[in-house]
């Protein structure tokens, strides 16, 4: 656990990089702490880059998660659109997951997209 710990607080809040690479609005009600320390990006943002982490290992099922993007897309855009008007709260569980979600099937879904094409 403290490995896990340790590469966290590395990868998401010492990494004085990451701000620069993805723009994001940091509001701390929106981010993960860890040990008292906020990440240098949101929770939505914090999906994002893992989900696209993980699409890399999920290209090989690209001809299994093709049809879960556009779902995870709509998804992530009902609880944006709905948070930014009023509609409702989001949590940054719901963030972090719907943009976990989301690019982890973008770059498969992007790969079968090309190869259908060509």
């Amino acid at each position: 656990m403290d490995l896990i710990r340790e590469f966290l607080i590395k990868v998401f809040v010492d990494n004085i990089y990451l701000h620069s690479f993805i723009s994001c609005h940091r509001l701390p009600e929106r981010s993960f702490f860890i040990q008292g320390r906020q990440f240098h990006i949101c929770a939505r943002c914090t999906g994002l880059l893992v989900g696209t982490v993980v699409s890399v290992l999920l290209i090989p099922a690209k001809n299994y998660v093709w049809f879960l993007f556009p779902i995870f897309l709509i998804i992530l855009v009902v609880d944006g659109v709905t948070q930014k008007i009023r509609l409702r709260q989001s949590n940054n569980l719901l963030r972090f997951s719907t943009g976990v979600t989301t690019t982890s099937t973008f770059i498969p879904f992007i790969f079968l997209l090309i190869t259908k094409l060509l």
